[in-house]
């Protein structure tokens, strides 16, 4: 409620970022492709350039039916007290077959004419 609304905010309500981009950060979950694992920054995967995340096989935990997607950037939810999520690069995890109301979908799009 801290920016005046009691659950999410509308889109372009807040200025953007220094990149021109509205609603990185606090409004819901982003999940984004990457399949989620633990430990998947030390994974060899983590090695390449902007890594995909690990492979179906690596990402399932032991016992899992499903695979879990990573998300970022924090929820209206989040609170200062427990959730560290009011940024781009906040790294939770969502079950494959689970909605929730505090997350939504990261669109990306390659940069055209550079390698970074």
């Amino acid at each position: 409620e801290a920016d005046g609304f009691f659950t999410t905010a509308p889109v372009k309500r807040f200025a953007p970022n220094g990149y021109g981009l509205y609603d990185m950060a606090g409004n819901v979950w982003e999940i984004v492709a990457d399949l989620y694992h633990p430990q998947a920054y030390q994974l060899p995967s983590a090695t390449v350039p902007n890594p995909v995340g690990p492979s179906p096989k690596d990402a399932r935990q032991a016992g899992a039916e499903v695979s879990a997607f990573v998300t970022k950037g924090g929820s209206f939810l989040c609170s200062d007290l427990w959730c560290k999520g009011y940024q781009p690069g906040s790294r939770g995890q969502i079950d494959a077959e689970s909605p929730a109301n505090h997350t939504g979908f990261r669109c990306v799009k390659d940069m055209d004419g550079g390698t970074e």
